[in-house]
């Protein structure tokens, strides 16, 4: 394997326990990205409104983020 998948030791079962569906996958993405809560990546500030689609608008600077902003999985 190529390292790109399921991660190691994680049965397809518990695998999509986890992340099966699109609300899990995101909710986890948030918590690995902002494992303390939203941090802004233009101001700092941790708090936000929800903007479709899928994007945060912080409530301090109005900068628009995602969770797959700045990261491998962007675009």
């Amino acid at each position: 394997m190529s390292g790109i998948g399921r991660p190691h030791g994680l049965s397809m079962q518990d695998f999509f326990s986890r992340y099966g569906t699109e609300d899990q996958c995101r909710e986890a993405l948030f918590a690995k990205r902002w494992p303390n809560g939203f941090v802004c990546p233009k101001c700092a500030g941790s708090t936000y409104y929800i903007r479709p689609p899928k994007q945060f608008m912080c409530a301090s600077c109005r900068h628009i983020t995602s969770l797959t902003a700045g990261t491998v999985m962007h675009h």
